[in-house]
C-alpha cells in the first residue's frame, strides 16, 4: 500500500511541475509577441539625419508599447552615413521592425535599410537596388569606387544577409553592378521574405508569423490591432529641409546676397541675417545638424545681446538673433558620402547650378547699383521761393494747410488774408520748413 501511495504522490508531483511549466511557458510565449496594433512610419523623400531621429523616435515608441515597427519606403536614397546610423538603429533596438517598400522606389539608401531590417517586403512593382555611392562635385556626379568605402559597404550587407538568410550574392550585385529589382524578382532571388501589394495585405501576411532579430532573438509578432501612424515632428522636417542640397544652395546664395548688398549700401547691420542664413545652410553641406544648431544659438544670444546694449530696442541685429535662436532650438535635438539614386543627384545638380547663377546675376545688379548710390552725390533740391501751384486747405497766417508746389505735396500758411482751397499761390519765403505763401489771382484749373 505505501509503494502505491508512493507511486500516486509521485505522479501528482510530476503532474503539478508539468502544469506549472507548460504554464510558464505559456505566459513566456505571450509575453514575446508584439502586438496586436503596429507603429508605422514613413520615409519619403531623402534619407538624412531627420529621418534617422524620425526613426529613432518611432522605435522608442514601440519599445515602450511592445508593438512591432513598420517602416514605408518610397525613397530614391540619401546620405551614407544617416543611412548607416539608422542601419545600426535597426540592429540594437530589439524591437521587430519589418520594412517595407511599398512605393515607386526604395532604390540606393532605401535597398540597404530594406536588406538590413529583420523582416524586407515590398510591392511587386516596387524598384530596388542602384546602391553604388555617388559624390556631387563641380565636375558633376561621380561613382565612388574607393575600396575602403565600397568594401565596408559589402561587408555591412553580408552580415545581415546572414544574419537574416538572404542571398548576398545577388545582393552585391546592387553595389557592383548598380543592379535593379522589382518585388517579384528580389522575392524570388529571396533578396527579400515577401511580396505584398498593399499594407493590409503585409499586415494579413506578417499576424502570427515568427522571426529573428539581428542578436539572434526569436520574437512572434501580432497583427490584429490598431495601426498608429508616427508622424514626423516639426524639428526633424525642419533639419531634413536644410539638408535639401538644393535649399542649402539657395540660403547660401541668399545670405550672400544679403551680406554684400548690406555692406555696400551702407546698412552692415543687415549682414547679421545673411551670417544666420549661411550658418543654417550648412547643414546641407555635410555639417552635423547639432554642431550647427549650437553655433545658432550661440550666434543669436550674441546678437540679441549686442541689439539689447548698443541699441535697445529691436532692430536688425535683434531681429537676426531671434530668428537664430529659433533655428537653433528647433533643430537642437538632434552630411558626407550619398547613397542616391544618380538620376536625383544629377537633377538636383543641374538645379544647384541654375540657381546658383541665377543668384549670382541678381547679386552683381543689386551691388553694383547699391554702389552707385553710395558713391553718388547727394542732390540738394533749391527752395521752391518764386514757384506757384495751389492750395488744398482753407490756410491762413494762423492756421497752414497743404499746397502742390512743383508736384510735391508742402504745409504753408499764408503772409496775409484767407486762401481757399484751389486758389493759386506764390511762394514767398521758406521758415523752419514751412512754406509762406500769397495768393495769385484767379483759381487753379485743376
Amino acid at each position: 500500500m505505501r509503494g502505491v501511495e508512493g507511486r500516486r504522490a509521485s505522479l501528482a508531483l510530476l503532474t503539478a511541475i508539468a502544469v506549472v511549466l507548460l504554464a510558464h511557458h505559456v505566459a513566456a510565449s505571450a509575453a514575446a509577441a508584439w502586438g496586436p496594433g503596429v507603429i508605422l512610419v514613413r520615409v519619403t523623400g531623402t534619407i538624412d539625419q531627420g529621418t534617422y531621429y524620425y526613426i529613432r523616435d518611432a522605435v522608442r515608441l514601440a519599445r515602450a508599447k511592445h508593438w512591432p515597427l513598420i517602416v514605408y519606403l518610397d525613397t530614391p536614397g540619401g546620405y551614407l552615413a544617416s543611412a548607416l546610423d539608422i542601419v545600426d538603429l535597426f540592429d540594437h533596438s530589439g524591437v521587430p521592425i519589418i520594412a517595407y517598400a511599398g512605393g515607386r522606389w526604395a532604390v540606393s539608401a532605401g535597398t540597404l535599410l530594406l536588406i538590413s531590417a529583420p523582416r524586407a517586403y515590398a510591392a511587386r512593382y516596387t524598384v530596388i537596388g542602384s546602391m553604388q555611392p555617388v559624390i556631387l562635385t563641380p565636375e558633376g556626379v561621380k561613382p565612388v569606387n574607393e575600396s575602403k568605402i565600397v568594401n565596408t559597404l559589402l561587408k555591412i550587407i553580408q552580415v545581415h544577409c546572414d544574419a537574416y538568410g538572404r542571398n548576398y550574392s545577388v545582393a552585391k550585385l546592387f553595389v557592383t553592378r548598380n543592379l535593379n529589382l522589382d518585388g517579384i524578382e528580389a522575392y524570388r532571388l529571396h533578396v527579400i521574405d515577401g511580396v505584398a501589394d498593399s499594407l493590409e495585405e503585409l499586415l494579413v501576411e506578417l499576424n502570427g508569423s515568427t522571426f529573428r532579430l539581428f542578436d539572434g532573438e526569436k520574437v512572434e509578432v501580432v497583427t490584429g490591432g490598431p495601426i498608429l501612424v508616427y508622424r514626423k515632428p516639426l524639428s526633424y522636417q525642419v533639419i531634413s529641409a536644410l539638408s535639401n542640397p538644393i535649399l542649402a544652395s539657395i540660403l547660401a546664395s541668399l545670405a550672400m546676397l544679403i551680406i554684400f548688398a548690406s555692406f555696400a549700401s551702407g546698412h552692415p547691420a543687415f549682414a547679421a541675417l545673411g551670417v544666420v542664413l549661411l550658418i543654417a545652410s550648412l547643414i546641407g553641406m555635410g555639417f552635423s545638424a547639432n554642431t550647427v544648431s549650437i553655433l545658432l544659438i550661440i550666434l543669436g544670444a550674441a546678437l540679441v545681446a549686442i541689439d539689447a546694449i548698443y541699441k535697445p530696442g529691436f532692430g536688425a541685429i535683434g531681429y537676426a538673433g531671434i530668428l537664430s535662436l529659433i533655428l537653433g532650438l528647433v533643430t537642437l535635438p538632434l552630411g558626407g558620402s550619398m547613397l542616391v539614386a544618380r538620376q536625383v543627384l544629377e537633377r538636383l545638380a543641374y538645379t544647384a547650378v541654375a540657381i546658383g547663377v541665377f543668384v549670382a546675376i541678381v547679386t552683381s545688379i543689386v551691388t553694383y547699383k547699391a554702389l552707385k548710390v553710395v558713391k553718388s552725390r547727394p542732390v540738394v533740391q533749391p527752395e521752391p521761393i518764386g514757384l506757384t501751384g495751389r492750395a488744398l486747405d482753407e490756410i491762413t497766417p494762423e492756421k497752414p494747410g497743404f499746397v502742390l508746389v512743383r508736384g510735391e505735396y508742402w504745409k504753408a500758411r499764408s503772409r496775409e488774408g484767407v486762401i481757399k482751397p484751389g486758389d493759386r499761390v506764390r511762394v514767398v519765403a521758406v521758415e523752419d520748413g514751412l512754406l509762406v505763401v500769397e495768393k495769385v489771382g484767379g483759381r487753379s484749373a485743376g
